[in-house]
């Protein structure tokens, strides 16, 4: 049972924030006085700490656990996530946001705009549409997976291309197929950013690479990565250690370059990224007793230290999100 000095934050959502809590203490006494009818999913924290000799984390005046900045002194807590990345979000599949810094600045987010590539894709097309790779397309600057001008592959296997060793080529390829350009694509991507509610993205290019247009936010990526969670394949793909795609009729077997998928147990997606703009970034996902978190870095300060980043946020989440029975009120 928790304790009478924790409180029970109040719930809020992606878009909409709740603006009252209720305590745990509130939450015992009106059990003891109706019968449980179901269960609710909150979260929970110490928010006072009085006990000599604790050990608080490292945490920032921008540091924000639901609605409440913890870094000025007005709310202590022991075991918040201590983070290197500059921008960061932790959120539930509910919408309930646990965790903020920076999450509404507006930053590059690299190779993890293949998120939305992948998800206007399936949208606009199916994973079984025969398409062709051009000279452009394969000529794409950046990451790569090694496309030629004049290769054949089904949708799906060019999303493999694109999500697992983040092909460039593959990004401009399944845009060019789809949209005819690359550019009318992008107007799709921001249609689709538009209609999910992500207010501070805009996309210039379908594979991340660095412009001044291409930006996004923390926030806005949690809502990016819950709607393309959504869809099956996008999971199977972004959730596999390895996976095969056949090109030209040849298979190629990627191996994926989220290590958190082998290092986290319950880890289940979804991508990295990397351009000296935006640092390095890590969209996150993973699953525990019927939970699912999403955790979004970006602008880490290398290339393992946002999973380090991103598990210390999950773990954190798993740690403090949980199930309590609720009375018939």
């Amino acid at each position: 049972m928790l304790q009478p000095d924790l409180e029970l934050l109040n719930r809020k959502s992606c878009m909409h924030r709740a603006k009252n809590s209720i305590s745990v203490k509130a939450i015992v006494s009106r059990v003891l006085l109706a019968f449980v009818l179901g269960s609710a999913s909150v979260f929970a924290l110490p928010l006072h700490n009085t006990a000599p000799n604790v050990a608080y984390a490292d945490i920032r005046p921008d540091d924000v656990v639901n609605g409440q900045m913890i870094g000025l002194g007005n709310v202590g807590v022991p075991d918040a996530p201590s983070i290197e990345g500059r921008y960061a979000a932790l959120c539930t599949r509910s919408n309930i946001v646990l965790w903020e810094r920076n999450s509404t600045s507006r930053t590059p987010m690299a190779s993890t705009t293949k998120i939305m590539t992948a998800l206007v894709a399936l949208e606009q097309s199916t994973p079984d549409t025969p398409m062709t790779v051009t000279y452009g397309a394969a000529n794409t600057e950046g990451s790569s997976a090694d496309l030629k001008e004049g290769d054949t592959a089904l949708l799906r296997d060019l999303l493999v291309c694109m999500m697992v060793p983040s092909g460039n080529d593959a990004s401009v390829a399944i845009a060019e197929n789809i949209a005819g350009t690359e550019r009318a694509f992008v107007d799709l991507m921001n249609a689709k950013a538009a209609a999910i509610g992500m207010t501070g993205t805009n996309y210039s290019n379908a594979s991340g690479i660095t412009d001044k247009d291409n930006y996004t936010t923390a926030m806005d990526y949690v809502l990016l990565t819950k709607a393309a969670m959504s869809n099956d394949l996008f999971r199977e793909i972004v959730g596999s250690k390895e996976v095969a795609a056949t090109v030209s009729g040849k298979e190629v077997v990627y191996e994926s370059t989220n290590d958190l998928l082998s290092d986290m147990q319950g880890a289940n997606g979804v991508k990295t990224g990397f351009t000296d703009a935006a640092g390095y970034c890590l969209v996150a996902s993973a699953q525990r007793n019927g939970f699912e978190l999403y955790a979004v870095v970006i602008n880490s300060t290398s290339e393992n230290q946002r999973f380090v980043d991103c598990e210390a946020l999950l773990e954190w989440g798993f740690a403090h999100y949980r199930n309590v029975e609720l009375p018939n009120l």
